[in-house]
């Protein structure tokens, strides 16, 4: 307080003060209740962000509601947040721009060599049944015994859901290999691989750097970053930038547009993967469209892009509260109009319903019964 909020406010400066999670939330409150005591609190804007419902039980909702002005990462979130009374703000997070620079392919090319299956499935995910592991691990069955060589590089994390999600693979019949680096090795990944191979399901055992996996998201036919719920989906922003095809849940992935820069699956149907694949194995200059969108599409998410969100309603905020006087200058936009070819009309509805509900070789991807039913969540934060 004293040596950074008094000496900016004396300078004039607008002062912000942001807090995140669960673990930040009361102390935010006790600040504000500092600043009130000061004389600070209209002089100070304090935002407090939700990125996940982690802990939403532990947090005193009323309190923090009136101290900060409460923000989340997607319309999914802030939609789970109206059932406790919350109206928050919504400030998607980013991705490093450094994330843009392109992929050689040329490398990617080897990868594929390497492992040696005609389609490459990757999935990156904590073991957790949010994820939906046990679908992809059913869309690479039927793909198998559709005759098409498939393998799954699967990285999960240590959590004990990936013991049935492995016995689940090989009671379908699928062999699973383990890929790990030998000691002493410093850059093995490939070989490590390599080595696993040939599988149906690789599970990576060892960290894999950002710069590897995003050789892995490009070399890719398809990174199923297919959650059941995900507040934002990192994976499949990070995946999309790399140029990979995304295949993602329908819940916070606002960057997703489905058929344009990615696959947004509606069900937890392994056979909506499996008619999917089939349409891009039949069209693959639909892939090479797909890959380009999603990388434009990455542009608009990076953390400057973010930044310039968080100014924009930081100053708008400050503004309704009469803390900032005049005009301000609005702050850049990231793209402008004639950068987006997203195109929404009825040519395009149409070649979309046609490709959701098309029989690929006698395989459907229509919805059955695994219709997505939004979690319910209780006045305390719990999920139901």
């Amino acid at each position: 307080m004293e040596k950074v909020v008094k000496p900016a406010l004396a300078q004039g400066k607008l002062v912000m003060i942001l807090g995140e999670e669960w673990q930040t939330s009361d102390a935010m409150c006790r600040l504000s209740d500092i600043l009130h005591n000061d004389g600070l609190k209209d002089r100070v804007v304090m935002f407090w962000n939700a990125n996940n419902i982690f802990s939403f039980d532990r947090i005193d909702w009323g309190r923090l509601n009136h101290t900060t002005t409460i923000t989340t990462v997607s319309r999914y979130m802030k939609h789970i947040m109206w059932k406790i009374g919350l109206n928050p703000l919504v400030i998607p997070n980013g991705i490093p721009k450094r994330l843009l620079r392109k992929v050689d392919d040329r490398i990617t090319d080897r990868v594929r060599q390497m492992i040696g299956s005609e389609l490459i499935l990757c999935k990156v995910a904590r073991w957790n049944p949010d994820k939906r592991w046990n679908t992809a691990v059913e869309a690479v069955a039927r793909l198998k015994d559709s005759g098409l060589r498939t393998v799954l590089l699967a990285r999960g994390g240590m959590e004990s859901h990936g013991q049935e999600v492995l016995y689940n693979a090989r009671s379908l019949g699928l062999i699973v290999k383990e890929a790990r680096i030998k000691p002493g090795s410093s850059n093995g990944y490939l070989t490590a691989l390599q080595e696993a191979a040939p599988a149906d399901v690789i599970d990576v055992r060892f960290h894999m750097p950002l710069d590897f996996l995003r050789l892995m998201y490009r070399a890719a036919d398809g990174v199923l970053a297919n959650s059941g719920h995900e507040p934002f989906g990192i994976v499949g922003l990070e995946a999309m930038a790399a140029g990979g095809i995304t295949f993602t849940g329908c819940t916070g992935e606002d960057y997703a547009v489905p058929f344009v820069n990615s696959f947004v699956l509606e069900t937890a149907d392994p056979m909506e993967i499996v008619g999917y694949m089939t349409y891009l194995r039949h069209h693959p200059e639909e892939c090479m469209r797909i890959r380009k969108a999603a990388r434009r599409t990455a542009r608009y998410f990076t953390w400057e892009a973010a930044v310039r969100n968080l100014i924009g309603k930081l100053q708008n905020q400050a503004m309704i509260r009469g803390i900032l006087d005049g005009n301000p200058t609005p702050p850049a936009p990231h793209f402008t109009t004639s950068d987006i070819q997203l195109r929404f009309h009825w040519d395009s509805a149409i070649s979309n319903i046609k490709r959701s509900s098309t029989r690929f070789d006698g395989l459907s991807c229509c919805a059955r019964d695994t219709t997505e039913v939004p979690p319910k969540i209780s006045r305390s934060g719990h999920l139901e």
